[in-house]
């Protein structure tokens, strides 16, 4: 009986912090996808291909060198359409809510 309480625990404890860990897996993936400079105008495909570049960097200098390709990237996306995406916070210190919009280029403000 005592055997049967205990791996019936551990196997509830298992089964707890797998759920936790799954919780907080997509939690950080949603969060990284609002992150990502110009996400509106990127294809589901290439934010998951984004993504991967930067987790599989190996270094910061590799990651910034990403995100420097990914902002010339999606500013040549705007500038051709004639949008502009207000760009007054450095893309890592974003968070939800932050500001960054777009808006048209011809005249508007």
């Amino acid at each position: 009986m005592f055997k049967k309480t205990l791996m019936m625990t551990i196997l509830s404890g298992a089964l707890l912090s797998l759920a936790n860990f799954a919780l907080a897996a997509d939690r950080d993936q949603q969060q990284f996808r609002e992150d990502i400079y110009g996400s509106q105008f990127m294809t589901k495909e290439e934010k998951v291909e984004y993504r991967n570049k930067i987790l599989s960097a190996k270094t910061e200098k590799e990651r910034e060198k990403i995100r420097f390709k990914h902002r010339e990237l999606i500013k040549e996306r705007t500038d051709k359409h004639g949008l502009v995406i207000e760009d007054d916070l450095p893309a890592r210190s974003r968070g939800m809510g932050s500001g960054m919009g777009v808006r048209g280029g011809s005249g508007g403000e």
